[in-house]
C-alpha cells in the first residue's frame, strides 16, 4: 500500500516560533566593556522575579540591552550645507517666490505686468492692446485661479466615484 504522503517521505513536525526565539535568545551576545554608556543602562535594575524558580542565574541570561551606536561627532563641511540648502530651495514653490518678490518690488519689472503709473505707457512702451507687455501672463494665472476650485471639486467626485463600498 502506498504512502499518503506520496513517494514514502515522512511527513516532518512543524515547530512553533517560540522555540526559535529562545534559541535566538541563547546564541545573543552580552554587552561589551567598550560599548558607550547610554547603552548599558548602569542605574536601571535588571528584571526582578517573585518566584525562587526564575531567580537562578541562567534566567537572566536572554535579557541584554540593544548596543546603540555613539552619537556621531563628524561635522559636515560648509560646501556640503550650502549645497543641501541650494537643494532644499530649488522647488517650484521658492522658484516662483524668489522670481515675484523682485517682480512685484521693482517698479520697472511690475510695469511688464500690471499697469504702474509714471512707467506703463511712459516708459515701458504697451502692447497693441493698450496692456502692459506680459500682462496676459497675469491673465493666464487669474483664469487658471478662478477656475480651480471648480476642477477640485471634479476631481474630488471622481474620487468618490472610483471607491468601492463593500
Amino acid at each position: 500500500m502506498r504512502n499518503r504522503y506520496g513517494g514514502g517521505l515522512k511527513p516532518t513536525r512543524k515547530t512553533s516560533r517560540a522555540s526559535s526565539f529562545t534559541s535566538q535568545l541563547e546564541r545573543t551576545r552580552s554587552i561589551p566593556a567598550t560599548a558607550p554608556v547610554d547603552a548599558v543602562d548602569a542605574d536601571r535594575p535588571g528584571p526582578s522575579c517573585t518566584n525562587d524558580e526564575h531567580n537562578h542565574p541562567s534566567s537572566n541570561a536572554g535579557f541584554h540591552q540593544p548596543i546603540t551606536p555613539a552619537p556621531s561627532t563628524h561635522k559636515a563641511p560648509w560646501t556640503k550645507k550650502l549645497i543641501s540648502f541650494l537643494r532644499d530651495l530649488a522647488t517650484p514653490v521658492s522658484i516662483s517666490i524668489l522670481i515675484a518678490i523682485p517682480c512685484g518690488i521693482i517698479s520697472p519689472l511690475k510695469a511688464l505686468f500690471i499697469p504702474v503709473t509714471g512707467w506703463t505707457g511712459d516708459r515701458v512702451p504697451n502692447a497693441p492692446d493698450g496692456n502692459p507687455p506680459l500682462a496676459f501672463i497675469i491673465e493666464t494665472a487669474a483664469f487658471i485661479g478662478s477656475i480651480s476650485i471648480p476642477a477640485a471639486l471634479i476631481l474630488l467626485g471622481a474620487s468618490f466615484a472610483r471607491l468601492t463600498v463593500s
